[in-house]
């Protein structure tokens, strides 16, 4: 996997959602060893979505 900034919308871009959902799995496993360390970070992704722009897939915080 390798993260790229879409020239469309300028966020990162997952050419699937297979690569989405493997991101946001990282993503969640950072921030519960953040939490368990007492650390802060500013993680907070919880699902991926399919961008109309760019046509690939993002990450988001908001909720469905």
């Amino acid at each position: 996997m390798s993260l790229h900034k879409s020239h469309t919308c300028g966020k990162i871009r997952f050419r699937d959602h297979r690569e989405a959902v493997t991101a946001l799995h990282s993503v969640a496993t950072l921030r519960k060893r953040a939490e368990e360390e007492m650390l802060p970070t500013r993680r907070r992704e919880v699902r991926t979505y399919e961008c109309d722009a760019c046509h690939g897939y993002h990450l988001t915080s908001m909720a469905a």
